[in-house]
């Protein structure tokens, strides 16, 4: 199976495992999903930017009912294991068999700040290609509970089925935090090991600017006020506008960024929100991850988006 094979064959998988999901009733006790499968499927213009994992949050009723982290680890593996088998099993004719579910902890070890999340790395064997060896490992990120407010989730139909997922107003502000934390400034912050800078993010800003320019105002305005509760879970500060080198060569060499939104454009919308933002006195904000420290305060020495 050659790279592009590969890619299209776990998208396929992720594709059907979204499905079994959405299909069991206890997914909305543990799991909410997010990130750029979710995004692909709010806005409806296609594929988009190919994403080639799952990405959730643990719900905070679920991992405040089991704090033992052992506990939850079982419960996960358990669960998935059922509702994906189920959703196998339903086709017909059959095609995925789910061999194994792993969930490795992460961190490995306790988080400083309490963010404990997991990984689920899945086994699934293609019937239909019997005679392929080495397919490629599924994997499934179950992230620590998020603050949220009471218009960042909401209802998502999935092959007749619905999951609770982030609107499009969460998952741009979420855009906009990850990239911002993936900056040196927050690193440095958090003592966070050395990570790319998230340029594909600025892609996914792109795409939904697109659908929903800045001249909608309300839609912007949501954005910042989830940009802005997403922040504040995670002690991320934001003054402004990062300088843009750095970006740009992350972005210019991303392969996973589709040609159709080049570099300027990415920093023209970039620009144009964060003016907005401004605009709307959502920045700047600070959160000292010592609450005696104050926060929403204007941090001269802060991070930029």
């Amino acid at each position: 199976m050659n790279p592009s094979e590969s890619e299209r064959w776990k998208s396929e998988v992720l594709d059907e495992i979204l499905v079994a999901l959405a299909a069991d009733s206890g997914t909305p006790k543990c799991l909410v999903f997010k990130a750029a499968r979710i995004l692909n499927a709010r806005l409806g213009l296609g594929a988009g930017r190919q994403s080639l994992d799952l990405d959730s949050n643990m719900t905070k009723e679920f991992v405040e009912g089991r704090p033992d982290r052992g506990e939850q680890r079982q419960y996960l593996e358990l669960f998935l294991q059922r509702a994906l088998s189920r959703q196998f099993e339903r086709r017909d004719p059959v095609r995925f068999e789910l061999k194994r579910v792993g969930i490795d902890p992460r961190p490995p070890q306790s988080h400083p700040l309490g963010w404990h999340g997991f990984r689920a790395r899945l086994t699934v064997i293609d019937l239909a290609r019997s005679g392929t060896r080495g397919l490629p490992g599924i994997e499934i990120d179950l992230a620590a509970p998020e603050e949220l407010l009471s218009s960042s989730v909401s209802p998502l139909t999935i092959d007749g089925h619905s999951l609770n997922a982030y609107t499009l107003e969460r998952i741009a502000g979420e855009k906009l935090r990850a990239f911002l934390s993936s900056l040196p400034a927050y690193k440095r912050k958090i003592n966070k090991q050395d990570v790319s800078i998230r340029a594909k993010d600025l892609y996914d800003l792109v795409r939904i600017h697109q659908a929903f320019p800045c001249s909608e105002s309300d839609f912007w305005e949501r954005v910042g006020g989830e940009f802005h509760i997403a922040c504040r879970s995670r002690y991320v500060d934001c003054e402004g506008l990062e300088s843009w080198d750095v970006t740009s060569d992350s972005y210019t060499k991303d392969p996973t960024i589709p040609a159709d939104v080049g570099l300027e454009r990415a920093r023209h919308t970039l620009a144009e929100i964060v003016a907005r933002l401004i605009e709307y006195k959502i920045i700047p904000f600070r959160f000292p991850i010592d609450p005696s420290q104050g926060q929403d305060r204007a941090n001269p020495r802060g991070a930029r988006v």
